[in-house]
C-alpha cells in the first residue's frame, strides 16, 4: 500500500482561505494554519475518531501541543471529551509538521476521496484508495498534462479543497512543486 511522506520545498500559490496565504507554503504546518476554521474542525474530528487509525504517538504529539497552547498540563488535556479534543486541535495552529501531515491527509481522504480518485484517474496514476502507489514515479508525468488536470480538479470540484490537495500533494511529491506553482487558482 503506498504511503506518503513529507518533504520540505517551497511552494507559491494563491488560495481562497480564511487567512491570507504567505507567497512561501513549505510545509503541512503552514497548510495546517491558513486552512478555514470549519476544514480543522472536520478535520480535528477524523483524527481523534476512535476508529480512526491515527497513530498513538501522533494523538499524543497534539495532545502536547494543545497543552503548551493552553498553558496547560497534558494529563488535563487528556481527561478533555473527544469534542473538547477536537475543539481545541482546530483552534491550535502550533501542531508539529508530523501531526499537521496526519491531520490533513485524515480530512483529505475522508471528506475528499472522490475528488482525489478522480484527479489521479484522470492522470491515470495508479492507486489505493486515494493513496499514490509507492511504484509510481511522480516526476514522469508531463507538466503540461498535470496542470490541464489540475486546472480541471479546480472547475470540477472547486477551488478551496482542490487547492488544499494540490498544494498537500506537491508539498508531499515534490516533484510537482513548479508545475502545481504556476496553475492558475482563481
Amino acid at each position: 500500500m503506498a504511503t506518503l511522506t513529507p518533504k520540505r520545498l517551497n511552494l507559491t500559490l494563491s488560495f481562497h482561505l480564511e487567512n491570507p496565504v504567505p507567497p512561501s507554503i513549505a510545509s503541512s504546518k503552514k497548510l495546517w494554519s491558513q486552512m478555514p476554521r470549519e476544514q480543522r474542525a472536520l478535520a480535528a474530528r477524523h483524527f481523534f475518531d476512535p476508529e480512526s487509525k491515527t497513530n498513538a504517538m501522533l494523538r499524543q504529539m497534539a495532545i502536547a501541543a494543545i497543552a503548551k497552547s493552553r498553558n496547560s498540563r497534558e494529563s488535563s488535556i487528556r481527561k478533555g471529551t473527544r469534542e473538547q479534543l477536537e475543539n481545541w486541535l482546530s483552534n491550535n495552529a502550533l501542531i508539529s509538521e508530523e501531526v499537521a501531515d496526519t491531520v490533513i491527509r485524515l480530512y483529505l481522504l475522508h471528506t475528499q476521496l472522490p475528488m482525489i480518485e478522480s484527479f489521479l484517474d484522470d492522470l491515470q496514476i495508479p492507486h489505493t484508495h486515494g493513496l499514490i502507489e509507492e511504484s509510481f514515479d511522480t516526476s514522469s508525468l508531463p507538466a503540461d498534462q498535470l496542470a490541464a488536470a489540475a486546472t480541471r480538479l479546480t472547475e470540477r470540484f472547486g477551488p478551496e479543497n482542490a487547492h488544499l490537495y494540490l498544494a498537500y500533494t506537491a508539498a508531499q511529491t515534490g516533484d510537482w512543486a513548479e508545475t502545481v506553482r504556476k496553475i492558475p487558482l482563481a
